[in-house]
């Protein structure tokens, strides 16, 4: 089976994509090269414990470990952190919260939503939210307002 790769995130799609939702970038036949982080995860949660951070977005524990990745492949210094306070006698946390550095956030925040709303509209969606919607994920209530679900804590653009 064919397939095409970010070159940036190196995120692999099946024939017929064309660019990267993520990143918005023109895929690249082949599969993806190895990964050789600029930052390996350890090493890069440990430089972030040494300066100030800012949340980017919690995710499901997965997706997460996804998008860390991502960034860490895209040369963005990037780190998890548990969204629940880590284990506790009922249990672990499921979602994780994907930590940036503070002076990075903006531009970083600005570069997703941009992908994201040039993704949606290639697809013909919109990404506006009108009050008393509920969440894709899982169907909690929302508003117009909302940056994330509070229930499930995935982000809403």
């Amino acid at each position: 089976m064919q397939v095409m790769h970010c070159p940036d995130c190196r995120h692999e799609y099946r024939l017929g994509f064309v660019s990267c939702p993520e990143c918005a970038v023109s895929l690249v036949s082949g599969s993806a090269p190895k990964s050789d982080f600029s930052f390996k995860p350890d090493v890069a949660q440990a430089q972030l414990a040494t300066m100030p951070v800012a949340e980017f977005t919690t995710l499901p524990m997965n997706e997460a470990i996804r998008m860390r990745d991502t960034l860490l492949n895209q040369r963005i210094l990037a780190g998890l952190i548990p969204a629940t306070g880590g284990c506790d006698p009922t249990g672990c946390a499921t979602n994780f919260t994907v930590v940036v550095p503070a002076d990075q956030i903006q531009t970083l925040t600005e570069r997703y939503q941009a992908a994201f709303e040039s993704y949606a509209a290639e697809q013909g969606m919109t990404l506006r939210h009108e009050p008393d919607l509920t969440c894709v994920c899982c169907g909690a209530s929302i508003t117009a307002d909302d940056t994330e679900c509070a229930d499930c804590g995935i982000a809403l653009l």
